[in-house]
């Protein structure tokens, strides 16, 4: 048998995380005593812990973007096909900011990262009124998207449009 967990050592009242193997003495099937051996793994622990952790932040990184919160492209595409192979019916609605390279020109990345967290933020606010039938999106420097989940039809796309649209206006 295998485990694992932290020791506590009284001499000096620091930890180890140790793997501890024990394995039985038997003879003619009566348990005459047991082997352990103990080896510290604090390293190798500690090593899983960072990895992970590293791994949470890789991620976030991959899967949502860092200016609007929004998610990333990546994680677009995997939702995208996840809904596409379950059959369910959406529709993509793609918002471009006009003018947004004057922003860009004139002010600089700072001011245009403004406008673009601000839209990402309005149309948030806008949609979330309706649970789990939206996911935003930041298709690129100047676009964004609602992917509206069971909206079939022209008109009720264009009722979702209609209702985006002075939002970021």
């Amino acid at each position: 048998r295998v485990s694992r967990q932290w020791l506590t050592f009284a001499e000096d009242n620091h930890q180890e995380y140790v793997e501890i193997i024990l394995a039985p003495f038997i003879d003619r099937g009566v348990t005459k005593g047991v082997m352990g051996i103990a080896r510290d793994v604090t390293a190798f622990q500690r090593n899983e812990d960072e990895l992970r952790q590293q791994k949470q932040a890789l991620r976030k990184l991959l899967y949502s973007d860092e200016l609007t919160g929004l998610p990333s492209r990546q994680a677009q595409i995997e939702r995208i096909q996840a809904l596409a192979s379950q059959g369910r019916n959406f529709s993509i609605i793609a918002l471009a900011l006009n003018n947004f390279s004057r922003i860009f020109s004139n002010f600089g990345s700072t001011m245009s990262d403004s406008v673009i967290a601000g839209a990402a933020s309005s149309t948030r606010h806008l949609i979330r009124g309706v649970p789990d039938n939206h996911i935003e999106l930041h298709f690129g420097s100047e676009q964004l998207a609602d992917a509206s989940l069971d909206v079939v039809g022209m008109d009720k796309g264009v009722c979702v449009v209609l209702k985006l649209r002075p939002t970021i206006k």
